[in-house]
């Protein structure tokens, strides 16, 4: 049979703790859901007897929101060493199905109805507040179990509301947390993202607080930091964003097009039009 995470907490010696605000919420409707595409099932069929796994993020934030959505972008935490994990993939998949890097694995090729599966190894530091983006994308999924693992406890309801909220011990610790092998961890402009996608802050103080952060640290996100070519703006809000082709032996840029960019602009400059005319400046 195969194990649930929460099985796996026992079966590899209560690695990880849940922090204790944590929720769990059945819900079947989403399990149907990821289980429909084929890559899921086939990576479940792959891991789910050997290593226990989450669908993390935000694929589970958006079908709490809208239950008849197909996410593209599915990511997966696992219970396992990431060479062990790797070794029982390579069971399953053809070589070139199979990209290691720094941070983890990337499974399979991007589809129409899918990009590549990016998988990480289950770490301490993914349950701890300072590390998360915010509530809602905090938000877990086991398959197995069809349960919602709301760490915060506030996560699903506020998902309902298209609300979020930082839950770290202070916006700066939260900015500053490491995510070796980067720089910057990209979680201020990311919230560029959420405001884009309708959602907004709980409370209008952290509103205050990310943007004298996010004038703060203007500068420092403009610094080219990324092979020594491009800014972490470059890499957020373009390359992952709005779907820029970088150069990295020419140092340049072909921009993309994708439209939620455009809404994170109009987001920034809702918020602050100076910034947000710096940011255009900057990313033109």
């Amino acid at each position: 049979m195969a194990l649930s995470f929460i099985d796996g907490f026992t079966y590899f010696g209560q690695k990880y703790k849940l922090p204790s605000t944590t929720i769990f919420h059945s819900n079947t409707g989403i399990g149907d859901n990821i289980r429909s595409y084929p890559e899921v099932q086939k990576l479940s069929e792959s891991l789910g007897h050997h290593f226990p796994f989450l669908i993390v993020g935000g694929a589970i934030r958006d079908l709490i929101c809208d239950p008849t959505c197909k996410p593209k972008d599915v990511d997966v935490q696992v219970v396992g060493a990431k060479c062990n994990v790797l070794a029982k993939l390579q069971q399953y998949y053809l070589v070139e199905e199979l990209t290691t890097n720094p941070i983890g694995i990337v499974v399979g090729h991007a589809t129409e109805s899918i990009d590549a599966i990016d998988l990480r190894e289950a770490m301490e530091k993914y349950f701890h507040f300072d590390y998360v983006e915010s509530n809602v994308n905090a938000l877990m999924f086991d398959l197995h179990t069809d349960q919602i693992i709301d760490l915060t406890g506030n996560g699903v309801s506020d998902c309902e509301k298209k609300k979020f909220r930082v839950v770290a011990s202070s916006m700066t610790t939260w900015n500053e947390f490491p995510e070796p092998p980067r720089k910057f961890n990209g979680k201020l402009i990311r919230v560029l993202k959420m405001y884009a996608k309708g959602f907004t802050f709980a409370h209008q103080c952290q509103e205050e607080e990310f943007i004298k952060l996010f004038e703060k640290t203007f500068d420092s996100h403009c610094d080219r930091v990324v092979a020594d070519k491009f800014s972490t703006f470059q890499m957020v809000l373009g390359y992952t964003v709005r779907g820029d082709t970088l150069n990295y032996k020419e140092g340049t840029t072909t921009r993309g097009n994708n439209p939620l960019y455009n809404r994170c602009i109009e987001a920034l400059a809702h918020m602050d039009l100076v910034l947000a005319k710096k940011l255009v400046a900057h990313m033109g």
